[in-house]
């Protein structure tokens, strides 16, 4: 008789809870716009690819994965679980995220309004799903809008999206790098005169090759500072864990 065992995406699981996947390919194909909501996808430097988001909330989770340094890709609608339900039965669960960090530790994150958090039944089926993937070492949680709607931080971050892919001239990451080294700390307006524009600037900022606060409004007397004197958090997100999602 063949054995039959489900694969998760570090290796096989110990149970049968989850359908095999193949590489970028969505266990939940994303639902089409309709009226009242906007779907569509994020242009990830990280995956290289596009990447599906089906709300607001997950689209500004994209922009968060996207610039947080220790996450090194992430894909959207990545597994599908079967939970135990009432009435012995299973119901089926697809985690919206699935971010992997980069020494290679993967997480599943589930975006949802705060407001849904108090409703029982998606409770059960959230504190079901950590459970499972727990057992499995595989950590779970939950984003809001209250991590999620940082609002300095997400217009910083989608201004900056722009020069990600930003290409610099011979010699001129070099010179910019030496300069920030030797100032110890220049304002955005100073970077930008030696620079010659704030493009350069701006894409080093965007590629983390210098750092400044992202958490405030940038302008001209923003601070920037060389990346490896930067005190700020690997992930610009919190998540909210099993039991309470608090």
């Amino acid at each position: 008789m063949t054995k039959i065992l489900s694969v998760g995406p570090s290796g096989p699981w110990r149970q049968p809870c989850a359908v095999p996947k193949k590489p970028h390919q969505r266990m939940r194909e994303p639902v089409s716009p309709s009226k009242g909501r906007v779907v569509g996808y994020y242009s990830s430097c990280k995956n290289n690819r596009g990447t599906a988001w089906e709300s607001q909330l997950e689209l500004k989770a994209c922009t968060l994965f996207e610039f947080s340094p220790s996450i090194r890709s992430y894909q959207e609608q990545p597994i599908t679980l079967w939970l135990p339900a009432r009435y012995d039965k299973l119901s089926r669960y697809t985690p919206d995220f699935e971010i992997t960090d980069i020494n290679g530790l993967v997480s599943y994150v589930e975006v949802k309004p705060e407001s849904k958090l108090r409703d029982p039944l998606i409770r059960e089926t959230l504190l079901a799903a950590s459970t499972l993937l727990e057992k499995q070492g595989y950590p779970y949680f939950v984003l809001t809008e209250k991590e999620l709607l940082q609002q300095h931080l997400i217009r910083n971050l989608t201004v900056l999206k722009a020069y990600k892919r930003y290409e610099f001239e011979a010699n001129e990451l070099l010179r910019a790098i030496n300069w920030i080294t030797i100032q110890g700390q220049s304002t955005y307006r100073d970077f930008s005169s030696y620079m010659g524009g704030p493009k350069a600037v701006l894409a080093l900022i965007a590629q983390q090759l210098v750092a400044t606060d992202l958490y405030q409004p940038l302008s001209l007397t923003t601070p920037i500072w060389p990346t490896e004197e930067s005190n700020h958090e690997n992930n610009l997100f919190k998540g909210r864990f099993a039991p309470d999602f608090e």
